[in-house]
């Protein structure tokens, strides 16, 4: 298992250079609250873990979560509340068939950040397998998973509440944004501190004109085309704010332009009319 993560809203895409586990299979990942990511994978037997502490670019020795059995089946795995969020605790869950084979779709849930897990709860106890769990908008918690009843499989959803999942042991409260930490604003005269770029006219035939705003230090402006080959690239010095490039001879279509500056990377969409 690798990770790959985007840092420009899915425009482009970079594989982990550390491995998360040998033949592993399916696999899903949580942001823990001190940034480490937790990766949650397939196994026959019981759920396999790994965490990285470098946002997923190297893992850690992967190791079994004995609290969650696995028919070698997927299963999800999602954050619930933060207290980062302003909740009341921190919550994890997790579904799986907690059976020997695909049955007994359940849902267990971690207040510890995934270190220890509650006991499950079952959600059908037949035949049952592939699950996804999502977070409504009344707090409550729904599941879309692969349910057997009457044949090999219909898709069932179902949607229940926390109090329900621990037996009435807990109880969703929505989240205390009063209670998060909040810095003063700071009042700045200065226009449009933040790092930005500008990129005119798009779209274009040939020319365009890159204008740099607030940069830290030096740019660098690399422009791709979609199968990722590098076709200008110009380093500005930190007095330099704007430049311009020629795609005239490039044929139509969708073209990347990446501007880095020493603290920040971000990434645009031009198209060649």
């Amino acid at each position: 298992n690798y990770m790959i993560t985007s840092a420009d809203h899915g425009i482009t895409w970079t594989a982990s250079t550390g491995r998360a586990e040998l033949d592993g299979d399916e696999s899903k990942v949580v942001e823990l609250n001190n940034g480490n990511i937790m990766m949650s994978i397939r196994n026959s037997g019981t759920r396999r873990f790994n965490v990285s502490t470098d946002k997923g670019a190297t893992w850690g020795t992967a190791y079994n979560q004995a609290s969650i059995t696995d028919p070698n089946c997927d299963g999800d795995f999602i954050r619930y509340t933060s207290t980062l969020d302003g909740y009341d605790k921190n919550r994890l869950l997790h579904s799986i068939p907690f059976s020997s084979s695909r049955k007994n779709v359940s849902v267990l849930m971690s207040t510890d950040e995934g270190t220890t897990w509650g006991s499950p709860k079952t959600i059908f106890a037949g035949a049952s397998a592939y699950s996804s769990l999502t977070i409504l908008p009344d707090g409550t918690i729904g599941i879309y998973y692969e349910n057997g009843e009457s044949s090999t499989y219909q898709m069932y959803f179902v949607r229940f509440s926390l109090n329900w999942l621990t037996n009435g042991a807990d109880t969703f409260v929505p989240a205390n944004n009063n209670t998060l930490t909040k810095k003063p604003a700071k009042v700045d005269t200065t226009e449009n501190q933040n790092f930005d770029i500008t990129i005119n006219p798009n779209p274009t035939e040939d020319l365009i004109k890159v204008s740099i705003n607030n940069p830290k230090g030096k740019v660098v402006i690399q422009i791709f085309d979609l199968s990722g080959k590098m076709i200008r690239s110009e380093v500005l010095q930190s007095n330099e704010k704007e430049t311009f490039f020629s795609l005239g001879n490039q044929a139509k279509g969708i073209y990347l332009v990446n501007v880095n500056d020493t603290n920040t990377t971000i990434s645009r969409k031009i198209i060649k009319k």
